[in-house]
């Protein structure tokens, strides 16, 4: 399956929360929001990415798209679409 670029969102979330997602990612930060909960959970490998912050970050930290069960210009393996966007993380 080809790999396919960032969406528009997906760019905004990295451009402004990167530094953000990767001191939650790397421990350096501590979860204080069920939502930080589950994205920390993601990159220990105990969930899947759901929300757009999620996917965008995967993709960075995964060196690509996240995988190889993404299918190009879907974002969710299987061909399913985007969740609709959700708010900013807390913090």
């Amino acid at each position: 399956m080809p790999l396919t670029a960032l969406t528009e969102e997906e760019q905004a979330l990295l451009d402004r929360w990167l530094p953000f997602h990767q001191a939650l990612a790397r421990g350096e930060r501590r979860p204080t929001t069920p939502a930080q909960e589950h994205f920390v959970a993601v990159f220990q490998g105990r969930a899947r990415a759901e929300t757009p912050h999620e996917w965008a970050y995967l993709q960075v930290a995964s060196g690509g798209w996240g995988g190889a069960t993404r299918r190009a210009g879907t974002g969710r393996a299987g061909g399913a679409s985007r969740p609709a966007p959700l708010s900013a993380p807390d913090g």
